[in-house]
């Protein structure tokens, strides 16, 4: 009997990848709206396109991208939550796909590109990212992060204008969608130089050869920049001192590690992954220096804030982490196939990694369910105020006991939102 293509074999692996993480993110789809998910929602009665062009109305953030994306939602499937919750487990499994594409575009071994793209699927430090609606704020501009990358190889592969043209697209709705986006020019060229090492090809003509290309895509991120000072300016997250550059991040960094590797906050384990990071970059391969680099580049930006870390940041960080155990797992398969034979190491490095996912899925699972279970106040408000009628001029009166355990400033987007009406405005008496 003859076996199955490859291309039928990696399609049912998908399949049943894409089933897996759908099982995990199980709870996150019954859950309800949640904190921030509200207030993008409730602002969308208010929004139009035309407002993007308004800066002065801008007092926090400029994601242009995800005010059309809320606006979009609210127009097309409403209110409920489902639709949104569903829609951010499939940006997961299309980013997934591409964090498998690149690492097969960079390093051409299926083996590596497969586990990376396995571990990054059941990562259970960035559930918080898949698991809210108010986390696409995380999740798209990662999405455009990793296509802008893709596209970016295969144009360096190709040399096609269209994929040029496709990845300068990319890169400008990317910088539409997070503040974040602001290192994917230099991600973009880290990502040109380790293809060339990876390849044998890097000189110091090739690098000044590639320069002019990056031209168009430095006067889009020149402009995004000169946009975001101007708006964040006026965030009280720098007026307050809530974010600013420093020594803090350090640390930051290290704990965002150590949540990827599923492991506990201790300045022993920070120490530990400093001195391991350090001696994989000095020995490494071009292609695992580059997936550090793009771990630690990427994880910069939320690093700088000077309250307590938030796991959702780790979303885009955590397919440089993927990448690189892939990229340490195929290694080990390497050295054990020269030395017993490769169906062994097949099998050694198949069952390791089966392993890892299983702990992970296990972790993000129980993620998942501790999110559904933070969204149950803001969805009994929701019913509740489905029962108590609008009064004059648009007013629903609560009970103090309805709105327990919400914070004020959610209040009213929830009832907003729970009635799916943005002319009502809350009482709690």
């Amino acid at each position: 009997m003859s076996r199955p293509p490859r291309r039928v074999l990696e399609l049912a692996a998908g399949a049943v990848l894409a089933a897996v993480v759908f099982a995990i993110y199980e709870p996150a789809l019954r859950s309800y709206h949640f904190e921030d998910g509200l207030q993008w929602l409730s602002d969308s009665f208010r929004f139009r396109p035309a407002d993007l062009f308004d800066l002065d109305r801008y007092a926090h953030f400029y994601r242009p991208v995800i005010h059309l994306y809320f606006y979009a939602g609210l127009h097309t499937v409403g209110c409920e939550s489902a639709p949104f919750q569903a829609a951010s487990v499939l940006i997961h499994l299309l980013t997934t796909l591409l964090v498998g594409l690149i690492g097969h575009a960079l390093t051409r071994r299926r083996d590596m590109a497969w586990i990376a793209a396995v571990l990054f699927a059941v990562q259970p430090a960035f559930v918080e990212a898949v698991a809210w609606v108010g986390a696409i704020t995380d999740l798209m501009p990662a999405f455009w992060y990793l296509l802008t990358i893709w596209l970016h190889l295969r144009y360096l592969h190709t040399a096609s204008r269209a994929l040029y043209a496709a990845s300068l697209t990319a890169f400008a709705i990317c910088l539409g969608t997070h503040e974040s986006a602001a290192t994917l020019l230099v991600v973009m060229m880290l990502t040109e130089a380790a293809w060339l090492q990876i390849g044998h090809r890097f000189d110091a003509a090739a690098v000044r050869r590639a320069l002019p290309r990056y031209l168009p895509f430095a006067l889009l991120l020149t402009g995004f920049l000169l946009i975001a000072y101007l708006v964040n300016s006026r965030s009280y997250l720098v007026s307050d001192g809530h974010y600013r550059f420093g020594w803090h991040a350090v640390p930051h960094m290290l704990q965002y590690v150590a949540w990827l590797i599923v492991w506990k906050s201790h300045p022993a384990v920070y120490a530990a992954i400093a001195i391991v990071a350090i001696l994989l970059f000095v020995r490494g391969t071009p292609a695992r220096r580059y997936f550090l680099l793009w771990l630690f580049a990427t994880m910069g930006p939320a690093s700088f804030f000077t309250w307590a870390n938030s796991s959702r940041y780790v979303y885009l960080p955590a397919a440089g982490f993927s990448w690189l155990i892939a990229d340490l797992l195929v290694q080990a398969h390497d050295w054990l196939a020269a030395r017993r034979t490769p169906a062994f190491a097949r099998g050694a490095i198949a069952v390791l990694t089966l392993v890892l996912a299983v702990r992970y899925a296990h972790f993000a699972h129980d993620g998942a369910n501790d999110f559904f279970e933070r969204t149950r106040p803001f969805a009994r408000l929701a019913a509740a105020a489905r029962t108590v009628p609008v009064g004059a001029d648009n007013v629903v009166v609560l009970t103090a006991d309805q709105v327990d355990g919400i914070q004020p400033q959610f209040v009213e987007p929830a009832v907003q939102v729970g009635l799916c009406r943005g002319d009502v405005k809350t009482v709690v008496r």
